[in-house]
Order: structure tokens, then C-alpha cells, then sequence
């Protein structure tokens, strides 16, 4: 489906998640969705800078802890804590992932 299509041409992944606890098993339900994808594809999720955007939905300071993603064993690249509808993180964001793409691209000689 377009989902496959998208995941076969990217260059990188930016991942929405939730920073409500309540929503962490969702938030888990989608990534391994994704990860399966891109093994269906011969992808590695480890050649692709993943970004994840984690959405806290209001001005509240809470953010999925770092050690929630290692103890998945997720493969991100950098965690941008983002306020989608104030627009707040969200040039950090795409800034991010612009820099990650980047650094995988071989040098231009």
C-alpha cells in the first residue's frame, strides 16, 4: 500500500509520538508497524535517520523518557520534544532531520 511506497523511497523518518502515557502502548503499536514495513522492504531501520517528534499536546514538560525507547531497542536518531499546535520544536524538527540526512549523504567530490 502507500504506506510500503512511502517507507521504500524515504530518505529518513520523522515518527509522531505521544508524550501521554496513556497513548504509549498506541505509540508502540504504530512503530513496530513501521519497523515491520521496513524489514518487509530489506530496509534496516538502523540506514535511515529516525526522528522521533514526540507531541505533548500542550505546555506541559512531559516527555517519553530516553529510556523508554532504549529499553525497545528503537533506533533514534534524535528526540525532539514538539507542541504541534502552538507550531513550537517543529523548525527544530525538520532542522533535525534535514542535519541527519545529511550526515549519511557520501561526501561530493
Amino acid at each position: 500500500g502507500i504506506e510500503l511506497d512511502h517507507l521504500a523511497r524515504a530518505d529518513g523518518i520523522i515518527f509522531v509520538a505521544s508524550a501521554d502515557p496513556e497513548r504509549w502502548e498506541h505509540t508502540d503499536y504504530y512503530f513496530s508497524r513501521m519497523l515491520a514495513h521496513l524489514n518487509l522492504l530489506g530496509r534496516s531501520p538502523h540506514s535511515l535517520p529516525l526522528v522521533l517528534q514526540v507531541d505533548r499536546g500542550n505546555d506541559s514538560d512531559e516527555v517519553l523518557p530516553v529510556s523508554y525507547f532504549e529499553q525497545l531497542g528503537w533506533p533514534v536518531s534524535a528526540i525532539i520534544p514538539t507542541i504541534a499546535y502552538q507550531r513550537r520544536g517543529l523548525k527544530r524538527l525538520m532542522d533535525t532531520m534535514l542535519e541527519q540526512i545529511d550526515a549519511r549523504q557520501p561526501a561530493e567530490q
